[in-house]
């Protein structure tokens, strides 16, 4: 049966969906809830480690050796992990290898091929375990060297609430290997090994949406005159980069230097926290945000439009002077889980709708990720009514970026407040502070690439020096999936400070494959703003009483 018009053309709106939520992964992290009772997380470990059991395949390695482990005690007196053993086959074997095989990118589910169930795994590489008895193991938490999960798996926050990983970050020695978000990847070059770091022009998932992203990166040897990365395609997607830049700053030591999202520079010396930061509900939040220490907050309120929000305060001592709000932020992995589950509402039709929306424009397609609540929207408070000032773009959840929002001087006044706005657990925030430090000269320099050199040999280094018509392409259907980037004379000064910015334009295309049914009454109401923030929340509540029933 065909679509009525009015259903045809809401369900068009609702497909620009598909190019703006970006860089995300299909699963989600733990996130303290304002309450942030010890005892509390503690009582979630056995419900957390059994509902991570329940929907994946735990697998661990010990030497040559690799078993699938079940029936999973966590022993929080101890840390220790016990569990039944057997061997890991079948199916499921087989998806690994397959991985394995194409250690440079993520092996993809197709529906004819593999069951989700199969391809949901967590593997767990340890130093040795004990044999308890004839068919129980146990090891420490502190034995696991290593995890990687499959982008398919689910319900990782166990392995967080009980430290074994923290955030998107490497800890302890332990990295994520193969469960990579969209968007380009960026490995920097530490001097002994590349490492995951950024993402670049998150969110620009169509031609329409392309843009300029600005991502401070880490100076690992401020002595050095070059730096070098790697742009990385690890995902089912092709990618288009126009640009690529990478600007140094000389400044005092204590000074900040940090970027607006046009790419516009300002140094920071004096950043003062807020006096107060509540939800809308009036609960305090203000512990979570009042430091840059990676404890961070998820919006995961209720409030205004579907969307969550806080309010914060600052007890200025000047009025009238130009000021710069400083946001540490990044996206959250749940609202990876979030973006697949919507896309899943399309079904087989994915495709279809995708190419029918090709000739949105921005404007629209950008309205709807304010509604929605996919930006980081700052609001200001002028003359008790609150108006929508700037918003933060997509920045992927790789790493916590810091970006300026310039404030003009006459918004400026004492007891300045400020709102910030977006979806149900969409953003994470690790701070918010306020400077009114007098600008100061800096020694900036833009650089091209010296060299772009590909994984096929050719050298792109023209076509990412310029913003033309001339891209680099990492396509799906192609044997290029990876470009290491050099950079050369660069300034040194041993009595500077150097700040680095890389500068990148480009989008890219997703090609995710979709089945089942279209489900058109669910997908109408997301042309409501906030709805797909309330769909977040539903989904949560859904995964919160799997939990608590296991």
């Amino acid at each position: 049966m065909k679509l009525k018009k009015r259903t045809y053309y809401l369900v068009v709106i609702i497909v620009i969906a598909f190019t703006v939520f970006g860089c995300v992964r299909g699963f989600y992290k733990y996130s303290p809830d304002s309450t942030n009772k010890k005892t509390e997380i503690k009582n979630s470990v056995h419900s957390q480690w059994k509902m991570m059991e329940n929907n994946n395949h735990i697998v661990i390695h010990a030497g040559s050796e690799m078993y699938k482990i079940y029936s999973i005690k966590y022993d929080e007196e101890t840390d220790t992990i016990s569990a039944l053993s057997k061997p890991f086959d079948g199916a499921p074997l087989d998806y690994y290898y397959k991985v394995i095989e194409k250690r440079g990118g993520v092996a993809h589910r197709k529906h004819k091929e593999s069951k989700k169930s199969d391809v949901q795994q967590i593997h767990l590489f340890i130093t040795g375990y004990e044999q308890l008895n004839d068919s129980r193991i146990a090891f420490s938490k502190n034995d696991i060297f290593q995890v990687d999960a499959s982008k398919n798996a689910v319900f990782l926050n166990a392995l967080v609430t009980t430290g074994i990983i923290g955030g998107s970050a490497v800890v302890g020695g332990i990295g994520l290997l193969f469960i990579l978000c969209g968007c380009p990847h960026v490995y920097l070059d530490n001097g002994n090994e590349m490492v995951y770091n950024n993402t670049l022009f998150t969110g620009a998932k169509a031609v329409q949406l392309e843009r300029n992203d600005y991502k401070e990166i880490p100076d690992f040897d401020p002595s050095s005159e070059s730096y070098s990365f790697q742009i990385v395609n690890e995902e089912k997607e092709d990618q288009y980069t126009n640009l690529v830049q990478l600007t140094s700053i000389l400044h005092p030591s204590n000074v900040e230097v940090f970027s607006d999202k046009n790419g516009n520079l300002y140094s920071i010396s004096d950043l003062q926290s807020p006096i107060s930061a509540k939800e809308e509900n009036g609960v305090s939040i203000l512990n979570y945000i009042n430091e840059r220490d990676q404890y961070t907050y998820g919006f995961d309120a209720d409030t205004i439009d579907g969307l969550a929000a806080i309010h914060l305060q600052f007890n200025n001592q000047v009025e009238g002077k130009k000021a710069n709000l400083l946001i540490r932020a990044k996206n959250t992995i749940w609202s990876g889980y979030v973006y697949d589950e919507f896309n899943s509402l399309f079904g087989k039709n994915h495709a279809k709708w995708v190419k029918m929306n090709e000739d949105k424009s921005k404007a629209e397609r950008e309205k709807w990720m304010r509604e929605q609540g996919i930006k980081l929207l700052v609001d200001i408070k002028v003359n008790n009514e609150w108006r929508t000032y700037d918003e933060v773009e997509l920045v992927g959840e790789a790493s916590l970026n810091q970006i300026v929002i310039p404030v003009e001087a006459e918004l400026v006044e004492k007891n300045m407040e400020f709102r910030i706005r977006t979806g149900f657990r969409f953003w994470e925030l690790d701070y918010v502070g306020i400077d009114f430090s007098e600008q100061i000269d800096l020694k900036v320099n833009h650089h091209k690439p010296a060299e772009a050199i590909g994984n096929n040999g050719e050298d792109f280094a023209e076509e990412l020096s310029y913003d033309d018509e001339l891209y680099m392409k990492h396509e799906l259907k192609t044997e290029l999936n990876k470009t290491h980037v050099l950079f050369d004379d660069l300034p040194v000064d041993s009595t500077m400070k150097r700040t680095l910015i890389l500068k990148s334009k480009g989008y890219y295309v997703p090609k995710s494959d979709y089945t089942g049914r279209t489900q058109r009454k669910k997908l109408q109401k997301f042309t409501d703003p906030g709805e797909l923030s309330r769909f977040s929340r539903s989904l949560y509540d859904d995964v919160m009483q799997k939990m608590a029933a296991n």
